[in-house]
């Protein structure tokens, strides 16, 4: 493992899942996700690597918006 403090590096988190409380009987729960770390400089291959990430897995779920157009 590599340690990060005293860093100044380009971090990206995007969602990877939903844990499940199978003993309550609930399908979507506590959502978590994965974080992508690079090295200095490199927040354009960052962003392409989340959005191809996203893309790929379909994980996001969107959220109807609770205020009136």
């Amino acid at each position: 493992m590599i340690a990060l403090h005293h860093q100044i590096l380009p971090v990206i988190s995007v969602p990877l899942g939903y844990l499940t409380n199978e003993t309550e009987g609930n399908t979507v729960g506590q959502p978590y996700g994965i974080a992508f770390c690079g090295r200095a400089w490199s927040e354009n291959i960052l962003l392409t690597l989340a959005h191809a990430f996203e893309e790929g897995t379909s994980v996001r779920q969107r959220v109807e918006s609770l205020h009136a157009p």
